[in-house]
């Protein structure tokens, strides 16, 4: 009961503009099968270090994370150019893992949904307030070009910094 209070607690803060003074807490639901896949390494990293937080609901409801906006839980790591903004974020609370990617450039944001399998599951570009589906087919070369990212700069950074956590 004390976790579905702090969910209820949170989705009032998030709904009242207060969701920054949270400190987000949510249970973290295992996998129903062991997970295995190129990403699963990547993912555990997020999910130990990352910051924790939501989502954007209306990019949630699009990706087909959430029914009707609701913001959606992870852990999350940025990576930031000179451009552009990536985001890295892992979520275990649909009984598997979930991995967002996502990357930001001037207003618009391409998303990414994965799991640790690495496949593209579905894209979504939003430009404002607008959101549209990308086809799996047309979006996988750049998707293919984040999961390198994160894979081949982003990990062996993280390993460099923090060589005990291998």
């Amino acid at each position: 009961m004390k976790n579905v209070n702090k969910a209820i607690a949170a989705l009032l803060l998030i709904s009242t503009g207060a969701a920054a003074q949270l400190q987000w807490s949510y249970p973290s639901h295992a996998a129903d099968k062991p997970e295995e896949g190129p990403l699963l390494r990547l993912a555990n990293v997020v999910l130990a270090d990352g910051a924790g937080g939501p989502l954007n609901g209306k990019l949630c409801t699009a990706l087909g994370l959430t029914r009707s906006n609701e913001p959606f839980p992870v852990e999350q790591e940025e990576a930031r150019g000179k451009d552009y903004t990536r985001s890295l974020n892992v979520s275990r609370h649909r009984g598997r893992t979930d991995i967002v990617m996502t990357r930001r450039s001037g207003k618009d944001i391409t998303l990414f949904l994965t799991s640790v399998k690495g496949d593209l599951e579905k894209a979504v570009l939003a430009k404002g307030s607008d959101t549209q589906e990308i086809e799996v087919s047309a979006a996988a070369s750049d998707f293919d070009a984040e999961k390198a990212f994160w894979l081949d700069t982003w990990l062996k950074d993280y390993d460099a910094r923090h060589p005990a956590k291998r």
